[in-house]
């Protein structure tokens, strides 16, 4: 035995006080004898790892768990991939993809395809991706989920199909049945969101420079409202402090390019008025052909996150990190730390926010700019 004394650490399933060897490779709290145990405890574990399923990434050795690196956990074959979403729906995760295109040595592009749904499960270690459907779309990109008293609906914006399409989950079927398609030109993103206790679907029409919202109203949507959103290619909302002690809605409109001001168009904020009938324009901060745009609140703290793509004389931006400082009306969106260009060769077309908890009991918010589809 070494002279170094062992941390012991009890096994969540049988409560042995000896030496666990076996962490959870999910939330890295909980320890386990061996994998035996690990697989026993999984029915009573797994509700508390809901939040950290979309990581599902084990590490090979206790040092690099420590150290909170990411593994492969499974691949499955896409087509042009331009968007993810995670959802859950009676307790089962489920994983959807937006194919953008279909293309194969020799053949021109065909922006015709299937986007999918998978369901994601694990036995605590190993992450399985099962195809539940495909369906039919035409250069999608982006998609959201939106529940709304039970029901579950999907969002596919069609950047060239010149619409969207709305699916809705069928119990018995226990598949996505379509629900209805939506006039959307040049679709770039989509955001779902809840507007005074109205779900709404938010559609990027990039070609026409707007955000057109779309209201639940019993069985279908409904067009609410198109807001000027010059070079709009993604949405993003978050809540911010007012000055009364109350929340105020904000819907964040990334500015890719446009014919008038080019890739430096000043991407816009709008703020739902205070009669929650309308979102107006609040203020607008500087991006560099912004492709997207992700938020994340962390302790009170509120940032968004605008991935760039380019401009005219280079394809190699700074992605940048802003947050809200102030009170509404008063507040703004600061700059706060800038990607390096240098780091990646690739332009950056889409970004996520990681929410990670490691052995410190810190939290932090991490952003993840990636390349072109």
């Amino acid at each position: 035995m070494s002279g170094t004394a062992m941390e012991c650490r009890t096994c969540a399933h049988c409560n042995s006080p000896n030496m666990a060897k076996s962490r959870c490779g999910q939330c890295k709290s909980v320890w386990y004898c061996d994998r035996e145990c690990q697989r026993q405890h999984w029915g009573s574990h797994k509700a508390q790892c809901r939040l950290l399923t979309l990581a599902l990434m084990s590490a090979s050795t206790q040092a690099q768990a420590a150290e909170m690196l990411f593994f492969e956990a499974a691949t499955v074959q896409t087509r042009g991939a331009a968007g993810w979403e995670h959802f859950v729906i009676d307790g089962v995760d489920f994983l959807a993809v937006a194919n953008f295109f279909t293309s194969a040595p020799g053949r021109q592009p065909s922006m015709t395809t299937d986007s999918a749904v998978y369901t994601a499960t694990t036995d605590g270690v190993q992450l399985q991706l099962t195809e539940v459907q495909r369906f039919r779309t035409t250069g999608a990109h982006g998609v959201a989920h939106l529940e709304s008293g039970g029901r579950h609906y999907l969002a596919v914006p069609n950047y060239y199909g010149g619409d969207a399409v709305i699916l809705r989950w069928d119990t018995a079927a226990r598949r996505f049945t379509e629900l209805q398609r939506v006039k959307c030109d040049g679709g770039g993103g989509v955001e779902a969101m809840d507007v005074g206790g109205r779900p709404m679907l938010a559609f990027a029409e990039f070609n026409l420079g707007i955000a057109a919202l779309y209201a639940l109203d019993e069985e279908r949507f409904q067009l609410w409202q198109r807001v000027p959103a010059p070079g709009c290619g993604a949405i993003a909302h978050m809540r911010v402090p007012t000055a009364d002690r109350g929340q105020k809605l904000l819907m964040l409109a990334a500015s890719y390019v446009t014919r008038q001001t080019g890739w430096r168009t000043r991407s816009t904020i709008f703020a739902l008025n205070d009669a929650g009938s309308a979102f107006e324009k609040h203020s607008e901060v500087a991006t560099v052909g912004a492709h997207d745009v992700e938020v994340v609140s962390v302790h009170g703290r509120h940032f968004a996150f605008y991935s760039n793509d380019k401009d005219e004389r280079s394809t190699k931006q700074d992605s940048e990190l802003f947050e809200w400082v102030g009170l509404f009306p008063n507040g703004r969106l600061v700059s706060r730390q800038k990607v390096g260009r240098h780091r990646w060769r690739a332009r950056a077309h889409a970004a996520d926010l990681l929410l990670a908890r490691h052995a410190s009991a810190h939290h932090g918010a991490y952003p993840f700019p990636t390349g072109r589809h």
